[in-house]
């Protein structure tokens, strides 16, 4: 186990890549892949990091029936039914790893499943996530009720970084809490937030990766976790590619 200090020597992160890259040899479905990710990053940094997911986007037409269960619920719940179709955008939780055993799979997990990306509005609903999708360059304000479809240029440059340096304190414009979930922040010493992104060279896919820490972070010393990016890229878009999304 090491500490997410570490992440300063170029080794440290090298020896992650070739980790990563091994353990999701031989996985063909992404849900695999992404849970591989997840487990090999939360078990190389258990000292210090409490929650790691991975989330890709894919059309509501693709998700998996529990996430389409999810998708459902939440558009009802908040009056958006008429703008979900088989192309909506769906942010899709596909891995996670964490210290409690509900957190180790997506098909038990209960909030957060799929998030659909509808409109301005509906993601600045959300803190964190209108926060982080900004942060790695994803212009939300191209979100477009009608026509159900990002801008083409909206993730042309999301190769970014998402930081919450005082999960506790640190808030929006709109003065809430970015990390909505006090409770789970005090039970578990969260300190600091961050996040990375890429978008998949075909179509309008990206694939965000999400860690809560134990440690104070300063931009610097999470950036090196972006060294990442380009193998956790490259796994993911081969199963995008070959549609091979879900095992289970």
């Amino acid at each position: 186990m090491h500490s997410l200090k570490e992440l300063l020597t170029n080794e440290v992160v090298s020896k992650l890549k070739t980790n990563i890259e091994q353990q999701a040899a031989g996985k063909v479905f992404l849900d695999e892949i992404a849970q591989s990710i997840t487990n090999t990053i939360y078990q190389y940094f258990e000292e210090s990091v409490v929650l790691v997911r991975l989330y890709v986007t894919m059309p509501y037409g693709q998700l998996s029936p529990i996430g389409t269960n999810f998708v459902n619920g939440l558009a009802q719940a908040t009056n958006n039914n008429e703008f979900i179709n088989p192309k909506t955008p769906i942010l899709s939780l596909m891995g996670t790893s964490g210290k409690e055993p509900e957190w180790n799979s997506r098909l038990q997990s209960k909030g957060h499943v799929a998030i659909p990306l509808i409109s301005k509005e509906f993601i600045d609903g959300i803190p964190m996530m209108a926060r982080l999708l900004r942060d790695l360059g994803l212009n939300i304000d191209g979100l477009d009720k009608d026509d159900q479809k990002l801008t083409s240029n909206v993730l042309s440059n999301l190769q970014g970084l998402f930081l919450v340096e005082n999960a506790a304190t640190k808030i929006d414009d709109l003065g809430r809490k970015i990390i909505a979930a006090q409770d789970f922040v005090q039970q578990y010493g969260v300190k600091s937030v961050f996040g990375l992104g890429g978008k998949l060279t075909i179509a309008n896919n990206f694939v965000v990766l999400v860690c809560f820490t134990k440690e104070d972070l300063e931009k610097t010393k999470s950036s090196m976790f972006l060294l990442l990016n380009s193998p956790i890229k490259s796994l993911v878009q081969k199963a995008v590619m070959a549609n091979k999304l879900f095992a289970v």
